[in-house]
C-alpha cells in the first residue's frame, strides 16, 4: 500500500502471522532495555557469539539533516503504538521464555 493510504492498526490475524514469522525467521529476539538478557540467549541460541556487550555506535551519526518537520499527532500515532505495544509484549515474552529455555539447558540461574 502506499504509505499515506496504508491502515495504521493490524488485523488479529495480520499480528498473528508476524509472530509467527519472526519465530520461524529469527534464532534470537532482543530487547535493547535488557541487554544482559538478550546477550545471554544470544550466546545460548549461536555458540560461537562469545561478546560481553554490544558495540558502542555513536548516536549523532546522521550529519544530513532530516527533509520533513516531524510534528507530535497523537490520533495517527495512537493505533500505531497499539500495534507496536503488542510487538514489543511479544517481544518480551519471548526472551523470557528463551532465557528460561537457556537457563536450564545450561544450569545458570537467570539474569536478574
Amino acid at each position: 500500500c502506499i504509505v499515506a493510504t496504508c491502515p495504521l492498526t493490524m488485523h488479529p490475524k495480520q499480528l498473528r502471522q508476524v509472530f509467527e514469522a519472526i519465530l520461524k525467521t529469527f534464532a534470537v529476539v532482543g530487547i535493547l532495555e535488557r541487554m544482559p538478557e538478550t546477550l545471554e540467549v544470544l550466546r545460548c541460541r549461536v555458540p560461537w557469539f562469545k561478546n560481553t556487550s554490544m558495540p558502542k555506535v555513536s548516536l549523532h551519526s546522521q550529519v544530513e539533516p532530516y527533509p520533513i518537520t516531524l510534528r507530535h499527532n497523537a490520533s495517527l500515532m495512537g493505533p500505531a503504538a497499539l500495534t507496536e505495544a503488542k510487538l514489543y509484549e511479544f517481544g518480551n515474552a519471548l526472551l523470557k521464555a528463551d532465557l528460561e529455555c537457556c537457563c536450564a539447558a545450561t544450569g545458570v540461574a537467570p539474569l536478574r
